[in-house]
């Protein structure tokens, strides 16, 4: 993963942390489990995305729209999460129970489909 972003996210959860939960540090654990698992899936949800509708063609223009369709969703919906009204420690284990299953979902589906239809269009 990019060094920098990694940096800036912990720096950002550092205040979270701070701010939201005031230093208590039983939820640490839980804020830096959320942090390694949501950079893990942005990467798995891209790489999956790339391997599975394979959108570029030899020049790197977006031949396939699904790609865009699909990718839309997968940065709107932690976005707008950031406008919850509260957030509490068992949100964020949902937040990363669920992107756990949905990264797994998505590496199997790799695993089963990404060797046959792998190639440049």
């Amino acid at each position: 993963m990019n060094l920098f972003t990694t940096t800036v996210a912990l720096g950002f959860l550092t205040l979270f942390w701070l701010q939201v939960f005031r230093g208590d540090l039983k939820s640490l654990i839980p804020i830096l489990l959320f942090a390694w698992v949501l950079m893990a899936f942005f990467t798995i949800v891209e790489l999956s995305l790339y391997y599975l509708t394979q959108p570029f063609d030899e020049n790197m223009k977006v031949v396939n729209p699904f790609y865009r369709l699909l990718r839309a969703p997968i940065y709107l919906i932690p976005f707008a999460a950031r406008y919850l009204p509260t957030l509490q420690i068992s949100s964020l284990l949902l937040g990363t129970l669920i992107m756990s299953l949905v990264s797994a979902v998505l590496i199997f589906m790799v695993w089963r489909m990404a060797p046959s239809t792998l190639r440049v269009r």
